[in-house]
């Protein structure tokens, strides 16, 4: 397992996946307390955001940052 920190409603969260751990699970995961509104992942810049198809692997997604992975978030919203 790995830690990964995502934001949500812009408080920063763990959250551990394995390598088959969909965008889709963190987002089922984070806001299985939440009501009920479809929410979407992102790849997060200062200059931009990237939504993240629902069955990325987020460690792939996270890996493929390689250097720039200090300028690079995941944030969830809807």
């Amino acid at each position: 397992m790995t830690t990964i920190y995502v934001t949500i409603s812009g408080i920063v969260v763990p959250c551990d996946v394995t390598k088959t751990t969909s965008c889709h699970d963190v987002i089922h995961i984070m806001t299985s307390n939440s009501s009920k509104r479809d929410y979407a992942m992102f790849e997060s810049t200062s200059e931009k955001e990237i939504l993240l198809p629902m069955r990325s692997s987020v460690l792939k997604v996270i890996t493929s940052w390689g250097a720039e992975w200090f300028r690079k978030s995941l944030v969830i919203r809807p």
